[in-house]
């Protein structure tokens, strides 16, 4: 199994006012935060180190990954502070929390935490859950030959489509169809060749790093058929709210527990 980054440092601006005292990563879903949910899922895949890039309200996602700890928390460099988490089969699983910066775009982020990936890593998102398999991925990604592979699957569109005439007469309602072309969700696997193109002044993963890749023919794509969201707004975390109040998130890996220094 290979090691895994999490990136979780944005603003969360569109998830205002859950954010006007939170980082993204611990807006709540049902009685834990998302973070908690993503963490559970990779560890429970067998993940054996999770990096943590965090910027906004870096302290708080470090000093809630110190109550989570099953061991003390330990300062590694100037940025870096180790510790280790247990899943819900007791595995435990280490886990490094990296102050990366506020404003820092993905593809310097993640440069800045590569000297903590041994070999290939998985870069995902603390907003997003998704049941993809890790282990099928990591196989998709090594038959693909690539520098890269991302994970994509369909989606509705959020709106209804409508088919006009020529004359621009209505014909007919589509009422939130699904999208001809599928969506990236992260779930990357990122080569140690894709990652050494990255630099202290990378931009977005998606807008330098994966059209290049995808510019030379070195991008593999691994299509995901099961469950997926996303939380950018406040209205999605209200629905996955409801949902998972409702029961209809079990789906979800148990998150990751620890115990009080």
């Amino acid at each position: 199994m290979i090691d895994s980054v999490v990136l979780c440092g944005g603003h969360g601006t569109r998830l205002y006012p859950k954010t006007r005292t939170l980082p993204k990563a611990l807006v709540p879903i049902g009685e834990r935060p998302i973070l908690d949910w993503v963490l559970g899922h990779l560890v429970g895949q067998g993940v054996p180190r999770i990096v943590l890039c965090t910027g906004v309200r870096a302290s708080n996602i470090r000093d809630h990954v110190r109550s989570l700890s099953v061991t003390s928390m330990v300062q590694i460099d100037t940025q870096t502070f180790r510790s280790h988490v247990s899943g819900p089969d007791g595995s435990v699983v280490e886990l490094l929390v990296c102050d990366t910066g506020v404003d820092t775009p993905t593809g310097a982020r993640l440069h800045q935490v590569d000297r903590h990936l041994r070999g290939e890593g998985l870069v995902t998102y603390s907003d997003v859950l998704a049941d993809v398999s890790i282990p099928d991925l990591v196989e998709a990604h090594r038959a693909a030959n690539a520098a890269a592979t991302l994970t994509l699957t369909r989606v509705r569109s959020p709106f209804g489509h409508v088919d006009t005439s020529d004359a621009g007469r209505v014909l007919a309602f589509d009422e939130k169809p699904w999208l001809a072309q599928p969506i990236n969700i992260g779930f990357m696997v990122l080569g140690t060749a894709a990652r050494q193109r990255l630099s202290a002044t990378s931009q977005q993963l998606e807008e330098e790093l994966l059209p290049g890749l995808a510019s030379e023919g070195n991008l593999a794509s691994y299509v995901h058929h099961g469950r997926f969201h996303s939380m950018d707004t406040l209205a999605d975390q209200q629905r996955l709210d409801a949902l998972w109040r409702a029961g209809s998130l079990q789906w979800l890996r148990s998150p990751v527990t620890g115990q009080p220094q």
